[in-house]
């Protein structure tokens, strides 16, 4: 009993296939969410302010918004 006879068999169906094969990274990955490039430079401002200067409260608003605005859109994207 040949147990890697369906692989052989597939395998050389796929290679006689004439179909044509489009693999380009592009079709292979989702094109970047704005919302996520959006919470990184909320992150990165964030992070300048607070780390240069001496920060007020309000600055730290903007930690609590760009880490729920990456959540939220990392969730999004995954329901998709």
């Amino acid at each position: 009993m040949d147990l890697f006879a369906p692989v052989v068999a597939a395998a050389a169906n796929v290679r006689n296939s004439t179909a044509p094969v489009n693999l380009t990274p592009s079709s292979l990955t989702p094109p970047m969410d704005l919302g996520i490039l959006a919470a990184v430079v909320v992150l990165g401002i964030w992070a300048f302010a607070t780390f240069t200067t001496t920060a007020p409260g309000w600055i730290h608003l903007l930690l609590s918004a760009g880490v729920f605005l990456l959540f939220y859109r990392i969730v999004v994207r995954k329901r998709k």
